[in-house]
């Protein structure tokens, strides 16, 4: 097995410090003002699960600006991730993923 795939595989563990980690990253973004709010999840099977984000960002915030602060910010603790950015429609209309 190679260094990259076992770094994977490592990186696609779930564990209470990694997702507080992620946690605290996230909470950091929505101090700066970039996220209104997010939800993380982990999907996969036992022992490959991956962590899901998505985060509402902020209407004054550029949806370019909000991915690559997260995935920048994350890259720290994990190399994979499935990020979703969610407009959020202040006309009160329905939250909306961006394509």
């Amino acid at each position: 097995m190679s260094s990259s795939r076992s770094r994977s595989n490592g990186d696609r563990q779930f564990s209470d410090a990694r997702h507080r980690d992620i946690i605290n990253r996230l909470e950091a973004s929505k101090a700066l003002g970039l996220i209104t709010d997010y939800f993380v999840s982990w999907v996969g099977i036992a022992g490959r699960l991956s962590p899901v984000v998505r985060a509402w960002r902020n209407p004054g915030t550029s949806e370019d600006r909000v991915r690559k602060h997260i995935r920048s910010s994350l890259a720290e603790v994990i190399n994979f991730i499935d990020l979703t950015i969610v407009d959020v429609d202040t006309t009160g209309g329905p939250l909306r993923p961006s394509p």
